[in-house]
């Protein structure tokens, strides 16, 4: 009598003294299951869930792993505490009783009466507390248990699930759950009152509802695909997916529509960002489906229902790139949107226009490589239209502004040339061979009017581009321009007289040719033949270790014995030489004191043995960098 008012440890003592895996399994359970359903109503708190824990744990091995009969009043006194259990703790909301869900109701489809009366009543129980059950069957621990979500669809159907969505927006997460591990005929079955709950939810709902309705449509679709293919149902589905997909991407623009100038100070919380990515990311997942099986090739209803309000929501993200996270989602959703040719229209000055800013590339490589197949697709469609409406934006000069310096001029120049570079390098193998040789012209054009070491390094980059994308017989006109640039290149670096103090501009041209030699190196004489009849005054034998040489000729050229150095051998010893000085003038090494040439002595990095790892150095600090190229 005491227990209920003060005695809740005890009450927890007596409960592992007859409910506890020392305790063996007999008779004197029922008093104790009888004992449990007095006093649940008692217990709140911490004590809920151990009592919770503790009663799920016994009744396991009483239902389940029983071996011997068990006594006839066994049963029911054990399903009266399941029932005391699941009510307490579903009313309360007790998260350890939540997490004992996933281990009590498998354990009790596996009892082998599958028929008998613990089923029915096991049911029963259910279907009573089936509200509370889906709410706390929300949460995600429960939403990722496979076991659950099985004993969920073995116990109550799907007829009574989407009922209790309809008075229960919480029981959306488990319909969710269940809809995409049922077989697709038993889901396709219920196809047409899963369309009425969705059309039934859209008015007044809450901000996580439309991701939960998509995401219930997906997986429609996936069960359905083309079974339906009278036209008036697929209309059906059409005007269905519009509806989502627009209450969805208003989720997407909201935080969009903040960054307006009028609009400055009112922030986006981190949820609102998060919610942003979460409707892009459900997009992009759900618009193959859309696009294919709903859509279909009927352009006209698309770019009402799906291309306008997806577009509209992400454009602006994607011109503004107010969130990382939110632009790299919307990338994947113009990714998506850009296969279909009767969505290009809706786009494509969009994506030009993105292309030439000049803070284009300054997103992650995992977001660039979206942007590949976005300008692949932007123009696979009518290629030479396409080309002859962007190459000339490409190719525009600011020598017609007064009030911009040449600096400016290369600037822009350089910052064009790499994205003509990423328009050839998104393209198919020989797709702007039509056009290569005004690409050429260009390229030769750009060397000419200018010597600034940032315009030659794209121009370089370009080159390297064209190796991967212009087939070899269709290169011959490309060596007699590249070739002589690698030369004139070589001999400058050999002619440096302080490579300490080179300006960053320099360095990137001295690495964009060494990366671009590398390159031709590693092509066979097949592809490169024309190449290959200079190979051997570039870098001469493979097998010569050039430090080697160095080392053993005291750092004196063999020019000197008649015998013909490599350019590359030269420009490797000269870097050698002047680096083990530190590149300083006498007068700053005598300033430094004595003993500082050894204090400056060259410190070589580790050769780096495969051509990608060379090819990955983005930019240099100094000429030191550049030594793995040559070892």
């Amino acid at each position: 009598d005491c227990l209920p008012l003060s005695g809740q440890p005890l009450l927890m003592l007596a409960l592992r003294l007859g409910l506890g895996p020392a305790c063996h399994i007999g008779g004197d359970h029922v008093t104790w299951y009888g004992f449990v359903s007095d006093l649940l109503p008692h217990c709140a708190g911490s004590h809920l869930g151990q009592v919770v824990t503790l009663t799920t744990g016994s009744l396991c091995d009483t239902l389940s792993l029983r071996e011997t009969p068990a006594p006839p009043d066994l049963q029911p006194m054990a399903l009266a505490c399941l029932h005391g259990v699941l009510d307490r703790a579903l009313r309360a909301r007790d998260a350890s009783a939540h997490r004992c869900l996933p281990r009590l109701l498998p354990c009790l489809l596996r009892y082998p009466i599958k028929q008998g009366p613990v089923r029915r009543i096991l049911q029963l129980v259910v279907s009573d507390d089936l509200n509370m059950l889906l709410t706390a069957a929300s949460s995600a621990e429960l939403q990722e248990d496979a076991t659950f979500v099985d004993a969920l669809i073995d116990l109550v159907p799907l007829k009574d699930l989407l009922n209790s969505c309809r008075t229960n927006q919480a029981a959306l997460k488990p319909t969710v759950c269940v809809a995409k591990r049922l077989n697709a005929q038993a889901l396709a079955s219920h196809g047409p009152e899963l369309q009425s709950l969705l059309r039934e939810c859209l008015p007044g709902s809450r901000s996580e509802v439309p991701f939960l309705q998509l995401e219930l449509f997906h997986a429609l679709l996936l069960a359905l695909k083309e079974a339906d293919r009278d036209s008036r149902g697929r209309r059906d589905l059409q005007d269905l997916a519009g509806l989502l997909v627009a209450s969805v991407a208003t989720i997407l623009g909201s935080t969009a529509e903040r960054q307006s100038w009028f609009r400055a100070s009112v922030a986006c919380t981190e949820e609102e960002v998060a919610l942003s990515c979460r409707a892009a990311r459900l997009l992009e997942q759900a618009m193959f489906l859309l696009l294919d099986h709903v859509f279909g090739p009927n352009g006209d209803r698309a770019e009402g229902l799906l291309t306008g309000p997806v577009l509209r929501a992400a454009l602006p993200h994607l011109k503004q790139r107010p969130h990382a996270t939110v632009f790299d989602a919307c990338s994947g959703v113009l990714k998506e949107l850009s296969r279909k040719e009767y969505t290009r229209r809706a786009w494509k000055k969009e994506a030009s226009d993105m292309l030439l800013e000049t803070g284009f590339f300054r997103m992650p490589l995992a977001t660039l490589k979206f942007w590949v197949d976005i300008i692949d697709n932007l123009m696979a469609t009518e290629f030479k239209q396409a080309f002859r409406d962007i190459f000339p934006r490409l190719t525009v000069s600011t020598t017609a502004n007064p009030f911009s310096s040449r600096d400016q001029e290369w600037d822009q120049r350089s910052a064009m040339v790499k994205r003509l570079a990423f328009l050839i390098y998104c393209g198919e193998s020989d797709q702007y061979l039509p056009q290569l040789q005004e690409v050429v012209a260009y390229l030769t054009e750009n060397l000419r009017v200018s010597t600034a070491g940032h315009l030659h390094a794209a121009v370089m980059l370009c080159f390297r581009v064209l190796l991967l994308r212009i087939s070899a017989a269709s290169l011959a006109p490309l060596w007699y321009v590249f070739v002589p640039e690698i030369y004139s290149a070589l001999w400058q670096l050999e002619q440096e007289p302080e490579p300490n103090r080179l300006p960053q501009s320099r360095l990137d041209l001295y690495l964009a040719v060494f990366k671009l030699l590398d390159a031709c190196v590693q092509l066979e004489e097949s592809q490169a033949a024309l190449f290959h009849a200079y190979k051997w005054s570039l870098v001469g034998d493979p097998e010569d270790s050039l430090i080697g040489n160095h080392s053993s000729s005291g750092g004196q050229s063999s020019s000197t014995s008649g015998v013909f150095t490599p350019l590359v051998n030269r420009v490797c010893r000269r870097l050698c030489r002047l680096l083990s000085n530190g590149g300083l003038s006498s007068t700053e090494r005598s300033e430094n004191g004595p003993g500082s040439d050894n204090k400056l002595g060259i410190q070589l990095p580790p050769p780096m043995h495969t051509c990608c790892q060379r090819l990955t150095l983005t930019k240099i600090a100094s000429l030191q960098e550049l030594l793995p190229f040559l070892v």
